[in-house]
């Protein structure tokens, strides 16, 4: 049922091509040599990511507890404005997210990472307490915070939380 040619790199740097069944193969090779120089940036980057491993559920409720108490730790001399509550979720895609009734989610994974980045995740979420986008007055607020939050950024891009959130 697809309508386009897509292409993505999985997790182990391979091509994956998507294409409706009426296109050709030559069509679908055209694209991909179109394409080559973004699938070697982007399988340079997938290759370079830190795989985390996935967790079977005993492990995921260890390092939920872990993930929390090392949260309320953190809480306890921080200033600003705190979280109603604190959840703890295994998600793909996000570290952590904040909600607009003052909620944080955190990222079972966060227990894996080193400690700076824990804190840059800590401090982004909850500076969207106060800002609810990524506006100019978030990334200031949140560089009182963090020394450059654009190069924690990075580092923290370089983990690869597992995609499939089967367990073992």
């Amino acid at each position: 049922k697809r309508r386009t040619v897509s292409i993505r790199i999985n997790d182990e740097a391979r091509v994956l091509v998507y294409a409706p069944h009426h296109v050709s193969v030559s069509r679908i090779g055209d694209f991909v040599d179109q394409k080559q120089s973004w699938i070697r940036i982007h399988q340079n980057q997938a290759k370079n990511k830190i795989m985390l491993p996935v967790l079977n559920v005993k492990e995921k409720k260890l390092h939920a507890d872990r993930v929390r108490m090392r949260a309320a730790v953190f809480l306890e001399t921080y200033s600003g404005k705190k979280p109603l509550r604190i959840f703890i979720r295994y998600s793909t895609t996000r570290w952590g997210s904040c909600s607009s009734l003052g909620n944080i989610s955190l990222n079972g994974y966060l227990d894996l990472l080193p400690d700076d980045l824990f804190q840059y995740v800590m401090y982004h979420e909850l500076t969207h307490l106060n800002y609810m986008n990524h506006s100019d007055r978030f990334w200031q607020a949140l560089s009182v915070l963090v020394k450059d939050p654009e190069e924690k950024r990075k580092h923290l891009d370089m983990y690869k939380i597992p995609s499939s959130n089967r367990t073992v």
